[in-house]
């Protein structure tokens, strides 16, 4: 050793020097492998090596080599090394004649690089292990030890038990050197589930592993599976219970019984249980006896009765009180009152407080549940029962109306006319009618609804009503005063049937009388539209003298002015004009009519502009307003005269009113328009009262313009009617769009130039749209 330490510090350092191969550790297994390696393999060669090893059961380490010889003949027997270690710098260690006293920890101790060491293990398998069971009987709920042993191995054998295949711990082991035995103690308690479970015991070191296994025998005693522990079924309804039992050992006896203990069968069908009950499954063996309970809650349809039967009479004002008995389980979730298909009430009860004839009829209270099968599946069931109510009155008020209908009361002789007794109600049981006069103490004699006057005279005129009556009450109309007279007729006329005037006559004026009974009013009609006092153009003046009694003969004068007349006659005021008396009994049979023509030369009308995009054809339109008609329409353009050619086409069209040519419209067709074609166009008219030109702009398509002259009309508490003018449409098809401020809604796409608002209770404004 002192030859060892002396080399050690005789060692020189070499730079660059290094470990090629270090040594592992290794296993080999006994008996099998002979010999062993373990490796050291370094660069430079020519380094000085040491060997030295720690076994297992010596308690001294050892040098065995040391470059470049082993210290005695005995090492280099059992080890070696390869002989031209120095030229290749290969000095792995090799172990001859292996053995379990070789294993330890062998070093490689080289100069300037230290020390590298491995374990060499020369291993046994451990032997199969043997499981040891308690003596006893195994039980549930009993804590029980199991012993495993397994012979030879080295290294120790170290154990794990497995319960089907789980693992369950690693135990402790004892070795027994002189008998080489390894061993494993298991302590557990079992249940029922243990029972025919396969428990295995696993012996392993680093070699191998092996294993064993018992099949445990637990006895338990009897456990019970119910197909149902609730089970919900219909009344009457078949159903089957099954009870599945497992025990160790076996079970002597299974039974059915019912709540008071009677044994029903040893399995059970069950069919016509009417009510809800639980039924018992018991078993038994030597280690006790176990039971399983299942409720059995029995589910039917609904039946309705009405308490109060299926018919009740009642007075009128009179309470009624309506019962539906409902027997159902589940409990209904619906109950409700029925009138005919309109639902009423949501309740077993229906109070009316005070009944009406208009509570009369057939009642029906429906109950509805939802039943559950025994295949768990819920279906809706209903009954109803029914009960009509008779409610006894007295006939309602009759109104007494004559047909046709006058609010003068005034009617023309000789005329046929239905006076009409309407009774919304005669009443339960059911009136009569009865008619009577003014001065006449009996009633007329006719039971009817209607009383008849088929060829009436004066005399026939008078007060009128008429009653009903029943066994409870009567009831009488209201009263109708009746007189009989004539229509109007066209007394005189004081202007022609036709008058021409120029524009501008100042205090024109048109004039009509009639004569009838009651008196006529006399309205006049411009192209068949009612002209008011108050439109600001005209007044209307009547006078009224006394004919022959009883007429009386009305004269009415059209005059043009009025406080928004400027001047005289305007162009407006060429139309077809009449005049129509009205009174009490009816509109006169003849009217007067005039036809006023205004004499004007040419007016422009329609719009300023046309519009349309390059290379589309476009038509220009002049609107001209004459009478009498227009001579010639002509086009300008930058003073020249525009013929029609390949560029230019025109048409025209008339229009009528009363036969009289008072409007024509002459459209200039410009045709694939260029950039040039844009610009100011002129429209040249002429009549026999004179001649008038108007500038027309050809634009490119734009924004429409603003509509104009916005007016409401027809304004009642909850609408309103808008008018207004349409404006240039800019080249397209306008539409407009109304709007709600308050409520900010839009009504969009209007095609007219006029809307209605229903039900609306604040200001509105418009706005055009295009589209």
């Amino acid at each position: 050793m002192l030859r060892v330490a002396f080399t050690i510090t005789l060692w020189a350092a070499v730079s660059c020097a290094e470990f090629v191969n270090q040594p592992t550790s290794v296993v080999y297994k006994q008996g099998v492998d002979s010999t062993g390696y373990v490796a050291c393999k370094i660069s430079p060669p020519n380094l000085n090596v040491i060997w030295n090893i720690q076994l297992l059961n010596v308690p001294h380490p050892q040098v065995i080599y040391s470059s470049p010889s082993f210290f005695n003949d005995q090492l280099e027997t059992k080890y070696s090394i390869n002989t031209d270690a120095s030229s290749t710098g290969n000095y792995s260690l090799i172990i001859h004649n292996l053995e379990r006293g070789d294993s330890g920890r062998y070093t490689c101790q080289v100069s300037s690089l230290g020390t590298q060491a491995a374990n060499v293990t020369v291993a046994d398998p451990p032997g199969i292990p043997v499981i040891t069971a308690p003596s006893v009987a195994l039980r549930e709920r009993v804590k029980s030890t199991f012993s495993c042993e397994s012979e030879g191995g080295f290294p120790a054998a170290a154990f794990t038990w497995l319960l089907a295949d789980t693992r369950l711990s690693n135990t402790a082991h004892t070795d027994s050197e002189s008998a080489g035995v390894s061993k494993s103690v298991l302590p557990m308690e079992l249940s029922y589930s243990h029972h025919g479970a396969l428990l295995t015991c696993v012996s392993h070191n680093i070699l191998s592993s092996t294993n064993s296994s018992i099949v445990l025998n637990v006895q338990y005693k009897p456990r019970l599976t119910l197909s149902h522990t609730e089970l919900i079924i219909m009344r009457g309804e078949p159903f089957q219970l099954m009870c599945t039992v497992t025990a160790n050992p076996a079970v002597a006896q299974k039974q059915w019984l019912t709540e008071d203990g009677n044994v029903v069968s040893t399995s059970f069908f069950g069919n016509g249980v009417l009510d809800d009950t639980k039924l018992k499954c018991r078993a038994e063996n030597s280690l006790g006896v176990t039971e399983e309970t299942v409720q059995i809650t029995v589910h039917y349809q609904p039946t309705v009765l009405i308490r109060e039967g299926n018919a009740i009479n009642v007075s009128e004002s009179s309470e009624i009180r309506l019962t539906c008995d409902v027997d159902a389980k589940p409990a209904a979730g619906r109950v409700e009152w029925y009138r005919g298909n309109q639902l009423i009430k949501r309740s077993a009860e229906l109070i009316i407080a005070s009944v009406t004839k208009q509570h009369s009829g057939k009642y029906r209270c429906e109950a509805t549940n939802n039943p559950t099968s025994y295949d768990g599946t819920s279906s809706s069931f209903s009954d109803f029962d029914e009960v009509f109510v008779n409610v006894q009155y007295g006939p309602k008020q009759p109104t007494f109306e004559v047909s046709p209908a006058d609010p003068s009361g005034e009617y023309r002789a000789k005329e046929r006319v239905v006076m009409k007794c309407i009774v919304q109600d005669l009443g339960n049981p059911a009136g009569i009618i009865r008619w009577y006069k003014t001065n006449q103490s009996d009633p007329l004699g006719a039971i009817s609804a209607d009383l008849i006057l088929d060829n009436p005279q004066v005399s026939d005129g008078g007060t009128y009503w008429c009653q009903v009556e029943n066994t409870i009450s009567s009831a009488i109309s209201n009263r109708l005063t009746i007189k009989f007279a004539d229509v109007p007729q066209l007394w005189s006329l004081n202007s022609s049937k036709e008058t021409n005037v120029s524009i501008g006559t100042i205090n024109h004026q048109l004039q009509c009388a009639y004569r009838g009974f009651p008196t006529p009013e006399i309205y006049w009609y411009k192209d068949s539209k009612a002209i008011s006092g108050d439109m600001g153009l005209y007044t209307v003046e009547s006078d009224t003298i006394i004919d022959v009694e009883p007429y009386r003969r009305v004269t009415s004068t059209l005059k043009f002015a009025g406080k928004d007349r400027e001047s005289g006659l305007m162009v407006n005021d060429f139309a077809r004009y009449s005049c129509i008396a009205y009174n009490s009994v009816g509109k006169s049979k003849l009217n007067y009519e005039i036809h006023l023509n205004v004499l004007f030369s040419p007016k422009f009308s329609g719009f300023s502009k046309a519009a349309t995009e390059l290379g589309l054809d476009v038509e220009i339109n002049c609107l001209v307003l004459s009478y009498p008609p227009v001579t010639s329409i002509q086009f300008f353009r930058g003073g020249n005269l525009i013929e029609p050619n390949s560029k230019y086409s025109f048409s025209i069209s008339e229009y009528n009113v009363g036969n009289r040519v008072y409007q024509q419209k002459r459209s200039l067709k410009v045709i694939s328009v260029s950039a040039e074609d844009y610009g100011d166009y002129r429209c040249e008219t002429t009549n026999a009262l004179g001649t008038e030109f108007t500038d027309i702009k050809l634009i490119k398509t734009s924004v429409p313009d603003p509509p104009t002259g916005l007016v409401s009309t027809n304004v009642t508490w909850g609408s309103v009617t808008l008018s207004w003018t349409a404006a240039f449409d800019g080249g397209f098809t306008q539409a407009f769009t109304a709007e709600e401020i308050t409520e900010n809604k839009l009504i969009e796409g209007i095609k007219e130039t006029q809307f209605t608002f229903q039900g609306m209770y604040s200001n509105f404004f418009l706005k055009k749209q295009l589209q």
